[in-house]
């Protein structure tokens, strides 16, 4: 019974609570929150969310997360910037297939050689390995996931957030068509708030652009070391001493006196 509620436990954890919430509904939730933000206050978004929301309210817009970062990871990779596995994983094919041009890449997808030949390489990994093994080889994978698409959608968001610093409500609406030199006096005092703010906003960017860099590099660096370490458990499988074979002695005759 306790060998049941571990297994279901560790595929829970790294199944569900890993790979999907922290590698794809978080980064959608905080997407969706960044765009929303441009027409609703954050505050208030903040303040609405405490409020107690209806479970199917809930999985509704973890569901649309969850999608969303599906979409946002597919451009990703048709602009580069995001990969399953490394680049030169997989050796050159024989007979070179034709070549994908950009944009059809982009909206179609291109070549997956070199993805099939990796994935053939995991494969064989996972089929003698142990369930440690595997567990850590999901770790890679899932760390690769998180980061890398909370990467993107930090990416995609920071338009949206730009426009709620910079712009915001106190610009909006200023002009109500009958005193021009009040419209004035407001745009100016705008422009004076944003001053004011614009020391805190920076420090605010350089922390997330160093974030934002560590994403990037914690994603580059795990595309390589999962592979990686499917072929170093492959290369000690081979160094290994084959295991003897099991002798099963037989059983006596009984003798009867």
């Amino acid at each position: 019974m306790e060998e049941t509620w571990q297994a279901a436990f560790r595929n829970l954890y790294t199944g569900f609570l890993l790979r999907d919430f922290a590698g794809k509904i978080v980064p959608g939730i905080y997407l969706l929150f960044s765009v929303t933000s441009m027409f609703y206050s954050p505050a208030d978004l903040i303040k609405e969310n405490r409020k107690e929301v209806p479970v199917f309210a809930i999985l509704l817009v973890a569901g649309l997360a969850w999608t969303v970062t599906l979409g946002t990871q597919s451009l990703a990779e048709g602009l580069g910037i995001w990969r399953y596995f490394p680049v030169g994983s997989a050796p050159a094919p024989v007979i070179p297939s034709a070549r994908v041009g950009f944009w059809e890449d982009l909206f179609q997808g291109g070549d997956e050689t070199s993805f099939d030949v990796s994935t053939a390489k995991v494969d064989l990994f996972q089929g003698g390995a142990t369930e440690d093994e595997k567990q850590q080889y999901e770790r890679f994978v899932v760390i690769k996931e998180a980061c890398g698409n909370l990467f993107i959608a930090g990416l995609l968001s920071l338009p949206a957030w730009l426009v709620v610093i910079f712009v915001g409500k106190d610009t909006q609406n200023h002009s109500d068509g009958t005193n021009k030199d009040r419209s004035s006096a407001r745009t100016r005092h705008a422009w004076a708030i944003r001053t004011k703010k614009f020391g805190r906003n920076g420090i605010g960017v350089l922390y997330f652009v160093l974030v934002m860099t560590g994403l990037h590099r914690m994603n580059a660096q795990h595309v390589r070391r999962q592979l990686r370490y499917t072929e170093i458990i492959m290369e000690n499988r081979k160094n290994q001493p084959p295991n003897p074979p099991t002798v099963i002695p037989k059983a006596e005759p009984v003798k009867h006196p």
